[in-house]
């Protein structure tokens, strides 16, 4: 018994990076042409810039993160302007956990954790991020809508704990 009705079946594509057998090898392609397509891109050359149809037609991470928009944002606004904040890595713990410029910017630069002030954001963001993206009935709007699910629960303590955040100072 298949677990998909005959019309909902993925569909296999048949790409380049997919034939080849060798999975590090494979990966490898992956990598390559994934950069590629970034240095294509930035060159201001015409989409597609690539041939490999599941690369066209999907998003992926750069390979390097450092070329992602969301890093370029963080370390412009954040990791830059504060990079001798004792705390910066708090900072940089939250800016992962949201990962999206537009909340970081709504949150500001946790220079003294208020973790009221983070559900707020969260709650406001997520709802209208999951509408625009049309994930409304998504399970993972819980950690943007109810504080008990929320990993803000976790850098409270982390932040109230001077030891934890600063060892050398203890």
């Amino acid at each position: 018994m298949s677990l998909f009705p005959e019309d909902d079946r993925p569909k296999i594509i048949k790409t380049a990076i997919g034939d080849i057998v060798d999975p590090i090898r494979r990966f490898v392609a992956f990598i390559k042409e994934r950069e590629a397509i970034r240095l294509r891109r930035a060159e201001g050359k015409p989409w597609p810039w690539t041939d490999d149809q599941i690369l066209q037609e999907n998003r992926f991470c750069n390979t390097r993160r450092e070329h992602d928009r969301g890093t370029r944002w963080i370390a412009e606004h954040w990791r830059k302007p504060h990079a001798n904040d004792p705390d910066l890595w708090f900072a940089m713990v939250v800016a992962r956990l949201v990962n999206r410029s537009e909340t970081l910017a709504a949150l500001g630069f946790p220079a003294s954790w208020d973790s009221k002030h983070f559900l707020q954001v969260m709650a406001a963001r997520g709802k209208e991020i999951f509408r625009q993206e049309g994930y409304a009935g998504c399970h993972t709007a819980a950690l943007y809508t109810n504080d008990k699910l929320t990993l803000a629960g976790l850098h409270t303590p982390a932040w109230r704990r001077p030891e934890l955040r600063h060892p050398d100072l203890t």
